[in-house]
C-alpha cells in the first residue's frame, strides 16, 4: 500500500519557448496536501502514459503538469479496470487548450489552488483509433467517423481541477 496519496507526474519538456516551473515549486504550490505526494518526471514520448499505467491505481489522485499531449497521456494511461485516481492539471504547455476550454488557470498557483480547492467534475472520455484520450481538438470529421460511441465517465475527485464552472 501506498503512503503517499498522490501522483504528480511532470513532464519538464512541455512548453516550447516557456519557463518551466521546478518539481519543487509545484510540490509547494500544492500547499497542505504536498507532504503526501509522490514525484515522477518524464523522460521521452509516451513516458507519462507509461507512469499513469504501471503506477495510476497506487494513489487516489493522478495529478499532471504538462500540456495537452502529457495529459492526454496520462488519461489515456490510466488502468481501464478498478478505482480510477481523480485526475487534475497543471497546464505548463506550449498551448493548453483543454484548460483554456474549460477555464483551468493557466499559471501554476492558480490551478493549484484549484486542486486543492476539491472542486470536481465528471468529464467524458472517450475512444479514437482503439486509444483513449479527451475529446478535446479531435476534428469533426474523424469525430463523425471514427470517434467510439462508447464514453466511459471519469470522475475528477478528491484533489482535482473543475474542468467545468
Amino acid at each position: 500500500m501506498q503512503n503517499k496519496t498522490t501522483l504528480l507526474i511532470y513532464n519538464p519538456r512541455a512548453g516550447k519557448n516557456r519557463t518551466r516551473p521546478k518539481p519543487e515549486t509545484l510540490i509547494k504550490a500544492l500547499g497542505p496536501s504536498a507532504s503526501s505526494v509522490h514525484l515522477a518526471v518524464t523522460a521521452y514520448p509516451g513516458h507519462a502514459r507509461e507512469i499513469a499505467s504501471t503506477e495510476g491505481n497506487r494513489y487516489r489522485t493522478v495529478i499532471c503538469c504538462g500540456g495537452d499531449g502529457t495529459l492526454n497521456e496520462v488519461t489515456s494511461g490510466l488502468p481501464q479496470s478498478g478505482p480510477r485516481p481523480a485526475v487534475g492539471y497543471i497546464p505548463i504547455g506550449s498551448t493548453n487548450d483543454l484548460a483554456s476550454n474549460v477555464g483551468i488557470p493557466s499559471d501554476v498557483q492558480g490551478a493549484a489552488e484549484l486542486i486543492g480547492s476539491g472542486l470536481t467534475h465528471g468529464y467524458d472520455i472517450g475512444s479514437f483509433k482503439k486509444r483513449q484520450s479527451l475529446p478535446s481538438g479531435l476534428p469533426a470529421s474523424a469525430a463523425d467517423r471514427e470517434w467510439s460511441a462508447a464514453i466511459r465517465r471519469t470522475h475528477f475527485g478528491s484533489l482535482s481541477c473543475s474542468f467545468c464552472q
